[in-house]
């Protein structure tokens, strides 16, 4: 899946470090115990030893610290509705280390009016003096935080692509075939479905963060947003491509009517 992601790589005396981002993610309970067992999992390897790890939620209402990683499970929509920051990390009290934060998106003030700013929801960090570890490490954690992310800003730009291609042909349809003649000949009927089409992609696009939060934490068996959205989507175009199509059978049903009597 592809996803909004930033690499950043240093070398201080000879710690490696590597990071990840995601600026729209989702997740359950589950997903979030899973996360933190793989990231224990990975700081152990092959190794006999105690692995340090710590979990802390913070909200306005509720501090919570985790010494497991299927403590996470626990976890309920409400407990992470508010949340500030949630932060998960082990290390092996030397030179493996590997941290998560989950936290909303930040709020900034710009001419007094309030507006999301372009940060990630989810940041992974890793460090280690084995470079060949690191690297898989952060392969592994990169590829199961993946499954929760989703590909919200290219999916707005796609749509607002299509409106604008949709616009155009509109413009292009109306031009060629629009008359000044009473009724809807076939060319306007097509542009009327058109614009409705074009419009509803650019409401999509210009609301898409409305419509799939940059950040959704969500109970067992709980449907996104996004997904309730594709259900409606699927739904309302069924019906408005049903409509259409009726719409111009009957336009030019009634065209060919009013030329074969005039």
């Amino acid at each position: 899946m592809s996803q909004e992601r930033a690499d950043e790589r240093r070398s201080i005396r000879g710690v490696e470090k590597r990071r990840a981002e995601w600026r729209h993610w989702t997740g359950t309970p589950t997903d979030l115990a899973e996360i933190a067992q793989l990231a224990v999992d990975l700081v152990k390897g092959a190794q006999e030893i105690n692995v340090n790890f710590a979990a802390q939620l913070t909200s306005p209402v509720l501090d919570l610290p985790f010494s497991e990683p299927q403590e996470l499970r626990q976890l309920r929509a409400d407990d992470l509705a508010d949340l500030d920051e949630l932060v998960i990390k082990a290390d092996d009290q030397g030179s493996r280390r590997i941290a998560i934060t989950i936290e909303p998106p930040r709020r900034l003030e710009s001419h007094g009016i309030q507006a999301d700013e372009v940060t990630p929801v989810v940041r992974l960090n890793l460090s280690a003096t084995d470079r060949d570890w690191l690297d898989l490490a952060k392969l592994r954690m990169v590829e199961r935080i993946d499954a929760g992310g989703r590909a919200t800003g290219m999916v707005r730009n796609a749509l607002l692509i299509i409106a604008g291609v949709l616009l155009a042909a509109t413009i292009a349809t109306v031009t060629a075939g629009g008359d000044k003649k009473e009724g809807v000949n076939p060319a306007e009927a097509a542009s009327i479905v058109l614009v409705s089409v074009a419009l509803a992609c650019l409401v999509l696009g210009l609301f898409a963060d409305a419509f799939a939060p940059r950040l959704e934490l969500l109970d067992e068996g709980g449907i996104t947003r996004w997904d309730r959205l594709k259900r409606l989507v699927r739904l309302s175009g069924r019906s408005l491509a049903d409509r259409a199509i009726t719409a111009a059978i009957g336009a030019v049903v009634g065209i060919l009517i009013v030329r074969a009597f005039s």
